[in-house]
């Protein structure tokens, strides 16, 4: 789950409420579900959005507060080259 450094989001109890992005890939929405539960929170506590694999883009144009079911290896990548500063809240 990634999140904008310079945002409110700093525990994944800031997620109450929020717009959250996720693909059409179901291991990002369950991984989701069991981060969630940990900050006491369930999927009924945000406002979740499919972008299509646009999760970057969704998450610079601000149109969601957070992503979920990033590759490490490339949106994060992607967000830094853009100038943007994430925070990753890993599942493990």
């Amino acid at each position: 789950l990634v999140v904008n450094a310079k945002g409110t989001i700093k525990t994944l109890k800031d997620l109450k409420g929020k717009r959250i992005a996720y693909s059409s890939d179901s291991t990002g929405l369950i991984n989701l579900q069991l981060m969630l539960k940990e900050a006491g929170l369930g999927l009924k506590d945000v406002e979740l959005i499919n972008v299509h694999y646009n999760l970057t883009q969704a998450l610079l144009s601000q149109r969601v507060d957070a992503i979920t079911g990033v590759m490490r290896n490339f949106e994060l990548t992607q967000l830094r080259l853009a100038g943007f500063e994430p925070v990753v809240f890993y599942p493990e």
